[in-house]
């Protein structure tokens, strides 16, 4: 097999598996799951859903997209969840997150929530609540069918009478970000800071807020992770599949994060960073004259390559951080 090419030579090359990371921090991970691929409230990770008030309940219908004449997922029909237009604030329903509390404070500081939903027709154009924090922390799509959450600017679209994957990444302390279908439509600082009401103290509150602003609407998956979740991981997830939101590592390598994008000591020459460095389809092609790694995960996990080298045309130092979705090892 011909090795990757590149017009540098490695300067540093490091595997870091999960095994290691897990030495300075608890692996963060998907703590809560509803698919309801089973006709109820049951999860598929962590803690049952429930009702918040009778109306929501009667008012909930389970089959799959056929029964209930909407979409079908990816050209496939699935089994997914109707919810009801409420009169109270008191309506929808109640997902514990199953998360502890992280990002330097006494609350959930640091967590992504995706999911993947369909609105009618008669649902676009109004204000819809999708979820609330436990704190206070309102996320919905305005009157203009585009997403925001309290206190934010609004990006992209939802179109109606189509499945999409929406998700919201939090870090309390830096920003939020939105993504419709795996590509990132807004990001901004995060209001109320650590603890405050983006935080998270148990769970939290979908289709219904303080306001009302319930439509009726459809959902096939959500999911609740403990961390905030990478761009590049978010991309990966793409669009509304069948079989519901993804729990497992990525089935390609990802990029979490480069840097820098430009060199500082040459700014007048800076040009963006090219990365060079081509990573193949499957991790176990990679040249093994490529990394080195001592330690193995005992099971497969994602993993970390970090290279350190010489990526754009002026030279300049830089290391590119890259997820693999399975245990590698040279062939």
């Amino acid at each position: 097999m011909k090795p990757l090419r590149c017009p540098f030579k490695p300067l540093i090359l490091v595997l870091l598996t999960t095994s290691f990371l897990s030495t300075t921090h608890v692996r963060a991970a998907v703590t809560g799951q509803w698919d309801f691929k089973t006709g109820n409230l049951s999860a598929t990770v962590g803690q049952d859903m429930q009702y918040l008030d009778n109306e929501t309940q009667t008012g909930t219908q389970f089959g799959t997209t056929t029964a209930l004449g909407v979409s079908n997922i990816a050209g496939q029909s699935t089994n997914v969840m109707k919810f009801p237009k409420v009169s109270t604030e008191f309506g929808g329903y109640g997902a514990q997150s199953g998360a502890g509390a992280n990002g330097g404070g006494s609350f959930i500081n640091q967590y992504s929530v995706i999911m993947d939903v369909l609105f009618p027709a008669a649902s676009s154009g109004k204000v819809r609540a999708l979820f609330v924090t436990d704190m206070g922390g309102d996320f919905f799509a305005n009157a203009s069918d585009a997403l925001t959450f309290a206190g934010g600017s609004i990006g992209g679209n939802l179109t109606s009478n189509t499945w999409h994957r929406i998700a919201y990444t939090v870090d309390t302390t830096s920003t939020i970000s939105i993504f419709v279908d795996g590509i990132k439509v807004d990001e901004e600082a995060t209001p109320g800071g650590l603890d405050g009401s983006f935080s998270v103290v148990s769970g939290i509150n979908l289709f219904d807020d303080a306001n009302t602003n319930s439509q009726i609407g459809y959902v096939a998956s959500i999911q609740f992770q403990d961390q905030k979740l990478s761009d590049g991981f978010i991309n990966s997830l793409g669009g509304p599949q069948p079989g519901g939101i993804r729990t497992g590592p990525p089935p390609n390598p990802y990029v979490v994060s480069e840097a820098p994008t430009s060199d500082l000591r040459l700014p007048a020459r800076s040009a963006p960073m090219s990365p060079c460095l081509q990573m193949p389809s499957s991790p176990r092609r990679i040249p093994p004259d490529l990394f080195t790694a001592s330690h193995k995960p005992q099971t497969p996990r994602p993993s970390e390559i970090i290279l350190l080298g010489r990526c754009n045309s002026w030279m300049e130092r830089c290391w590119i951080r890259t997820v693999f979705p399975l245990e590698m090892k040279p062939i």
